[in-house]
């Protein structure tokens, strides 16, 4: 598993541990062999959007902890979960998340060489705001999709493109 804490605030370290712990503790409440089978079981990936919402209120009723709070901690620690390949939600589920630390932790976490590839090929892109989204996208796929940026297909372009 990736460590919980890189470089960054203990703030945001501890916000994101509290998360990771939230969302796996929630996931015990499922049946199956694997993380991946208790994500699948959830019925998460057909959530979407109203996926932290559900989870927030029944880890809320339970904590009492504001709703708010659990809502955002919840959001970063599926994120991170998927992130390190304990689940691997569906490209529809991820593509209703934003997190400004993905495409860059990915980068870093999951294939470096590859990434370090595209900014070879990117040129005078990187950097741009197209590079940004493009890189975003690329993220979401190899977490999707599991495997690296050279992994990726037209197919899996497309399945994201048609979300």
């Amino acid at each position: 598993m990736l460590p919980l804490t890189w470089s960054d605030s203990r703030k945001s370290r501890d916000h994101r541990v509290r998360g990771v712990r939230r969302v796996l503790r929630w996931l015990e409440t499922f049946e199956g062999e694997s993380w991946q089978e208790r994500w699948l079981a959830s019925g998460s990936d057909t959530l979407q959007r109203e996926w932290s919402d559900r989870v927030a209120d029944q880890i809320t009723t339970q904590s009492g902890v504001g709703r708010h709070t659990v809502r955002n901690e919840i959001q970063c620690g599926s994120i991170f979960l998927a992130i390190a390949d304990i689940y691997r939600p569906r490209l529809e589920w991820l593509a209703t998340r934003w997190s400004p630390f993905l495409a860059g932790t990915v980068a870093q976490r999951r294939d470096p060489d590859g990434f370090a590839a595209l900014k070879d090929v990117a040129g005078e892109l990187w950097g741009t705001q197209v590079w940004r989204k493009a890189a975003y996208q690329i993220a979401l796929l190899v977490i999707g999709k599991g495997g690296g940026v050279r992994d990726i297909t037209v197919g899996d372009c497309l399945q994201l493109a048609a979300r």
